[in-house]
């Protein structure tokens, strides 16, 4: 779920894309990160928070229910912009039909996990 979350911040453009690729593995190339504060500065009235947070749930909804082409695109959190199934073979001629039903792969709603190079 927090993959959908996250993916649906960034198409809205809540939050920024940054290239997994581009941040090191060894936290000594990494700068010391500060301290980022759950509640921004320049909200004063916690019920402009909440009301920010109850309109992101409702496009969250929104999106994935009447916006996102699941037949055509994977939530992908290691690539900027739209990814395809196509683009990574992720087709109906490649789904897995095995006897057995844990074995078996179907590209319905499709979630690439992002620890997994594809």
């Amino acid at each position: 779920m927090s993959v959908l979350w996250v993916y649906y911040l960034l198409q809205v453009k809540h939050l920024k894309f940054v290239d997994p690729t581009s941040i090191s593995s060894d936290p000594r190339d990494n700068p010391k990160l500060t301290h980022i504060p759950l509640i921004p500065d320049s909200i004063k009235d916690r019920s402009e928070l909440t009301k920010n947070i109850g309109e992101l749930i409702a496009g969250f909804f929104k999106y994935y229910g009447h916006e996102f082409d699941s037949t055509a695109n994977v939530v992908s959190l290691t690539r900027d912009g739209l990814t395809t199934k196509e683009s990574l073979g992720w087709t109906l001629d490649k789904e897995i039909h095995s006897e057995t039903f844990r074995d078996r792969a179907w590209y319905s709603l499709t979630v690439e996990d992002p620890d997994e190079a594809n």
